[in-house]
Order: C-alpha cells, then structure tokens, then sequence
C-alpha cells in the first residue's frame, strides 16, 4: 500500500510539472468567444541539420565571406537540393523568443528543420511591416550583419547600403504554355506580399520583388535550393537592379524627390537665417557718436600775442615784430590780388 501511494503521488508530480512548463510555453488572447490559447510552434526535425564547414586546404588563409582560400579562383558548383521545406500554416506558432525584447527570426524555422520549437529564442512566423521598422537596415531579419557592398555571387545577406526586395531566380525549367507568374506566385506568396513578378522562360530565371525586405529575405531562406512543379532546382540571389522600368523610375523620383527635399529645407533655413539676421542688424538704432575729447591732452593755447610778447627777450620782440610785419604785407598782397581776380 506505501509503494502504490508513493507511485501515485510521484506520478501526480510529474503532471503537475508537466502543467507548469506547459502554461509557461503557451500565452492566452482574448476574443470573441473568451480566452483561447495561442499555438504552440511545430517541432519540424529531430536533430539540425549541421552544414559541413570543413574545406580542402590550400596553402593560404580562408576567406569566410567569399568561401575560398586566398588565391583560389572561383568555381561554381551545383545546388545541392534542400530536404525540408517550412509551412507556415501547420508550423508557425508561439515561441520563447517571442517573450525577449527584439527577437530575430529563426533560419532553422524559415528552412524547415528547427529541432526546437516552442523552445526557440527566435520568432517561428514570417516578417511583418512592424518588424521592418524595429530590425535596422545593417541586419538581415535572421540577425546576420550586413557588409557595404555585395557578394561578387550576389549571394549572402545582401549590403546595408541598398533596400533590395528583388529576388533573382534562376536554373527554372522551360515548359511551353507555361504560366511561370502564376506558378512563382503560388510558391512565394507563402513568404509575404509580392509588388510584382516578371519571368523569363526561355532563359529560364525570374523576378519576384517583395514589398518588404524583410519578406525577401525570408523568402531567399526559405525557397533556396527548393523545386516548384518540374523537378527543378532553384537557385536564388539578390538582383543588381530593378529590372521592372516602372519600379526603376518609381526609385528615381524617390531619390530626386529626397534630393530636392533636402535641397530646399537647406536653402529655407539659409533663407530664414538670413532674415533673422536682416532683422536684428534693423532693430539696431543708430546711435550719437560718442565723445572722444577726453582721450587726447588738452593742448593750452595762447590767447593773444601780447602774451606772447611780455615773454620775450628786447631782441625776440624786435625780431618777431619784423616778421609779423612782413607776414602783414604778404596776406595783404595776396587778398588784393585775389579780389582783382575775381573782378
């Protein structure tokens, strides 16, 4: 009797615990009807799927960005076909990582081989217009910092000076009749809302352009290596440029429109400082020049000759009455014949 009461309190235990971690992995809602409980995330493999990052030696130090040795020239190799595939209706749900402060989304989940689940620290759903505006332009959606230019393959996560969206997707199957748009639209739409997308069949690559770039890059993940409806297997990279022409010019007004924007906030406020300053240099009232006597010595001047004289010596005073004589008879001279000028 003590052993089955201690089995069952044990085993009470154990759901009891099994409760507690259940209810600290699922989040509650409101709606309509009551309180529902939010879906958990789908377990999609038993064990990740390691990528193999040993390579053959080559004498020189290894490049992690460009996947080669110094030196070594570039080959291109085929796309090894991807062996899960996301679905974001039976997978995507609640996640650990959806309690942290700006989480990223999980590659694992956007490939469909996450062993984790509900357990993840990464987001198990697609990108969002809200995610754009918190997840900066230097990272990609998955977390991965970007570079100032693209990859030569224009592969990888892409450079943080361009907000690419556009997708180029190639190794496509040519079927006559073939309606390429509808069957890419099929496929991608899965990974967010397309703007458009232009096929080539006879050269067998496409276009497919997002309206978020957290999308295309989601998309890029999720859809690498994968087949559409012939058995093919695409490759996936950003596109160097727009190659829709009504895109490409709707990017052009934007710049100029950003250009001259900035053009004319910068000559209004050159404007406005001018005029600010126009109107104190006008509030200014002209002042009375001030006084400056009071910065030169006062020089005493002699008020009348006979001052002058009474200092003088008999043979000063002689001399000078010479002179003032003679001086007399000059001004005198000239003031007469000034006047006989003017007659």
């Amino acid at each position: 009797m003590v052993s089955s009461s201690s089995n069952n309190n044990q085993d009470n235990s154990n759901e009891n615990n099994k409760t507690e971690q259940e209810e600290k992995l699922t989040s509650t809602q409101p709606s309509q009807k009551g309180i529902r409980k939010i879906r958990k995330a789908r377990v999609q493999a038993s064990k990740k799927k390691e990528s193999n990052l040993q390579r053959e030696e080559g004498g020189g130090e290894y490049n992690i960005w460009y996947h080669k040795y110094i030196g070594q020239q570039s080959q291109r190799k085929d796309i090894e076909p991807a062996e899960t595939r996301c679905n974001i209706k039976e997978d995507a749900g609640w996640t650990v990582g959806c309690t942290l402060q700006d989480p990223f989304f999980c590659i694992f989940f956007s490939k469909g081989c996450c062993a984790e689940g509900p357990n993840c620290k990464y987001l198990h759903r697609i990108p969002t217009t809200v995610d754009v505006k918190r997840i900066p332009i230097t990272k990609d959606c998955f977390g991965r910092a970007k570079f100032a230019t693209d990859r030569e393959d224009m592969a990888g996560v892409g450079s943080f000076n361009r907000d690419c969206k556009t997708l180029y997707i190639s190794n496509l199957k040519y079927i006559q009749n073939l309606d390429y748009e509808e069957m890419l639209t099929r496929h991608f739409k899965e990974w967010g809302e397309i703007e458009y997308i232009r096929a080539y069949p006879e050269r067998c690559y496409a276009f497919v352009k997002y309206k978020n770039r957290l999308n295309a890059e989601f998309a890029r993940e999720a859809m690498l290596g994968q087949s559409l409806d012939n058995d093919e297997v695409i490759h996936i990279r950003w596109s160097a440029e727009d190659p829709n022409p009504t895109s490409s010019k709707q990017n052009e007004t934007k710049k100029e429109s950003k250009a001259t924007s900035s053009s004319k906030s910068t000559v209004k406020d050159e404007g406005i400082k001018a005029i600010e300053n126009k109107q104190v240099i006008n509030s200014k009232v002209a002042e009375a020049y001030p006084n400056t006597d009071n910065q030169y010595k006062k020089v005493p001047v002699v008020q009348n000759i006979q001052q002058q004289q009474q200092q003088m010596t008999p043979e000063q005073q002689q001399q000078f009455s010479k002179y003032y004589s003679q001086f007399l008879n000059q001004f005198s001279k000239q003031l007469q014949g000034s006047s006989n000028n003017n007659k």
